[in-house]
């Protein structure tokens, strides 16, 4: 497929090949990530910066290991939520990035 978002590589390395663990992989990410992309909009709309950056935090790993690098430096600007304040334009914007980006990853999943 041409222009994926995503790339398995590293996931393939740790399964040493197994195809059952691959596609259980991202079954569970497909599950978890957008509960978890909820959790922040939801933290970020009750204006709980500190909980929104935890979420982004736990996030991370994920979408590394799915090698989504294009979010790589949106999930951890988001994870900056904890510890410093980010204006809320660009909070809304990372966010957008965040959700569209998946949003396109599950559908060329979903066609692979």
């Amino acid at each position: 497929m041409e222009n994926r978002l995503y790339n398995l590589s590293s996931l393939e390395k740790i399964s040493g090949g197994n195809t059952d663990f691959i596609k259980k992989m991202i079954q569970l990410f497909k599950e978890i990530t957008p509960k978890s992309v909820q959790q922040l909009k939801e933290a970020i709309h009750n204006n709980e910066p500190e909980e929104a950056g935890k979420i982004a935090h736990s996030m991370k790993p994920s979408i590394d290991q799915m090698g989504i690098s294009s979010l790589h430096q949106t999930i951890r600007e988001l994870e900056r939520l904890k510890s410093e304040p980010i204006k809320p334009e660009e909070v809304d914007s990372l966010v957008h990035k965040l959700e569209t980006t998946l949003d396109t990853v599950y559908k060329q999943l979903d066609e692979q």
